[in-house]
């Protein structure tokens, strides 16, 4: 067992290796349940009458599908199981990674990210002989550092921990408010950059690719990786034209204009290929 830090993780992941424009795509994260067992007080989920359980989950096929898509792309860089649900309470959720890892042998980070529930000595031997190699695990009410490096000794995984327990300071996040962004009781107009869309894609469990894992309303969709190529989409002029504003500013732009995330922390590398290849 290894540890990682957190933002270290995410800058080298972040890294462009060549002005290759497929190679500005670094990290796909993939939504692949509606189903959380907790409701935590900065999730939409935390209020059932705006988002609520839902009995979706990714497929097998749309795995495939998007695995298809990304060998395509020669692409390398980290794919992440996490997003609007707990990926653990996926039933086949290692038949999802084993599909993904056997059609990308070169992806270098296979991750996922969970409360830590679920968490068993051989839930994780699963994970990692279906293709993780990265666990990430959030924790909002308790330390369960030393349970979980107990239960992974001997194990050839990277563990992170996440700790977030003061609840005064949005358990010390930097997330949005997501509630707004889906309900739009508040109007906001962002005038500054977000860099997230230059690097990073949001697969939905139905294969839809969203603008981020931000975007709890489903706002704009660019295109479904069972019916298009992921780089057709990737590349697409929708979203080229949603990224050329975004360079900028985000008013005007739903959902973007209600996130006050940073997004300009990483994917400068991206927007400068991009700036020099197409924008």
């Amino acid at each position: 067992m290894k540890y990682s830090n957190i933002s270290n993780l995410r800058d080298q992941q972040s890294i462009v290796h060549n002005d290759d424009i497929n190679n500005t795509l670094r990290m796909v994260d993939i939504n692949p349940i509606e189903i959380c067992n907790r409701k935590c007080s900065f999730c939409p989920r935390s209020d059932s009458s705006i988002y609520s359980n839902m009995n979706n989950r990714i497929t097998v096929e749309t795995c495939k599908n998007l695995a298809g898509g990304l060998h395509d792309m020669n692409y390398t860089g980290r794919i992440g199981f996490a997003g609007f649900g707990e990926p653990l309470l996926h039933k086949e959720l290692e038949r999802c990674v084993s599909t993904i890892s056997k059609n990308l042998p070169d992806v270098k980070w296979m991750e996922i990210n969970t409360n830590g529930d679920y968490l068993t000595r051989d839930k994780i031997e699963n994970l990692v002989e279906s293709g993780v190699n990265t666990i990430s695990v959030s924790m909002y009410d308790e330390d369960v550092s030393e349970q979980i490096a107990d239960i992974c000794k001997g194990i050839d995984i990277s563990i992170i921990y996440r700790h977030h327990y003061n609840k005064t300071d949005d358990y010390n996040l930097n997330v949005v408010d997501r509630k707004n962004i889906i309900t739009k009781q508040i109007k906001y107009n962002y005038d500054k950059p977000c860099y997230i869309p230059f690097y990073k894609t949001f697969i939905d469990w139905n294969g839809d690719v969203l603008i981020c894992d931000n975007d709890w309303s489903r706002s704009v969709t660019f295109g479904n990786v069972n019916t298009e190529s992921l780089k057709d989409i990737w590349l697409g002029e929708k979203l080229m034209e949603y990224r050329k504003q975004l360079l900028t500013t985000r008013s005007g732009l739903t959902p973007c204009n209600a996130c006050d995330v940073c997004g300009t922390i990483r994917g400068s590398d991206s927007v400068d290929i991009f700036k020099s290849h197409i924008l």
